[in-house]
This record gives structure tokens, sequence and C-alpha cells, in this order.
């Protein structure tokens, strides 16, 4: 009667068992590395959509809002008098987004404080600026040659493409700059 295991057995155990960890924590580590580009990915468009639907909303609702005619229009900001308190606070407040870096940045008071929308932003032109031109179609503002007033500018593409972990996410949308006629 053998009571007791040979150190061959032991030995072939061990492997066995080393086999079987390896392979199930390979398995797992998948399912980890899913879950955790599942949850960047849901970050960053939680943050796209965020910063996208902020903009796009007060840019629409400044539709005949006076925009300042010192201020010029950059790929990388874009500013306008905040409709809601004209004649509330001498001058105006000045309602201004801007691409610091990887920040995309808000200011309700004319530059005083700024609020953060959305980081990691990867684009480099948030702001796409388009003319109509009589008798053809709608055609965007040469970066180099951008308006000093917005005077000329009948819609813009807003664009925002966040990075969060090994994901990115891109959103886009166009906002009519309506006016009342001149």
């Amino acid at each position: 009667m053998n009571k007791g295991v040979t150190l061959i057995e032991l030995i072939v155990v061990i492997v066995v068992l080393g086999v079987i960890g390896t392979v199930w924590m390979a398995v797992l580590n998948e399912g980890v590395k899913a879950y955790v580009m599942s949850i960047d990915e849901g970050e960053a468009q939680d943050s796209a959509s965020f910063a996208l639907k902020r903009m796009v909303r007060e840019i629409r609702e400044a539709d005949n809002a006076s925009i300042p005619a010192e201020e010029k229009a950059t790929p990388r900001e874009f500013s306008f008098t905040n409709p809601y308190n004209t004649g509330l606070t001498d001058p105006p407040n000045v309602v201004t987004f801007r691409l610091t870096g990887t920040t995309l940045e808000r200011s309700g008071d004319s530059g005083a404080t700024w609020q953060i929308l959305a980081e990691n932003v990867t684009n480099t032109d948030i702001f796409t600026y388009y003319k109509k031109i009589p008798g053809s179609a709608a055609v965007a503002f040469d970066p180099a040659t951008l308006p000093d007033t917005y005077a000329d500018i009948q819609w813009i593409l807003v664009k925002v493409r966040v990075s969060e972990g090994d994901r990115s996410v891109y959103r886009r949308e166009q906002v009519f700059v309506l006016r009342d006629p001149e």
C-alpha cells in the first residue's frame, strides 16, 4: 500500500494546473481589456456629446445676438454676445468657446472664468465656417482668410473628437447662424 504521491505525479499536477491557470488568465485578461475599452469609449462619448450639445445649443440660441466685431473667427475659437443678458451688464457678456491644447473650454463672462467642457480633444479645428455664395452651394472659408466679423457666416460646422485610453469618438453637427436681414 502506497499512501504518498511520487515526485513525478506532483510535477505533472503542477504543470497541468499551470497550463489551466495560464489559459484562464488569458481569457480573463481579454475580458478585462474589453471592459476597460467599453468604459473608455463611454466616457469619450459622454464628453464629446456634452461639449457638442452645449456649444450647438448656445450658438443656436444666439441666432439674433450681436457678434463682437473685434473678435476674429478661428477654427479653435468662437465668440458671441450672450443674448440673455444684453442690457444686464455693461458691456454685455461675451460667450466664448475655445480649444486650448487638448481642453475645450467655455466662458460666459467675457473670459473672466473658464469652464472645461471636454478634455483629451484631439482635433485641432473645432469650427468650420461656411458662407453662402449666390447661385451656388455654401463654401467653407479658407482658414487663412477667415472673416474678421461674422456677418458673412451662414452656418458653422462644429466638430469634436475626444480620446479616452485607446478609444476615440468623433461628433459633429452644423449650426445655422440666423440673423435679422439687414
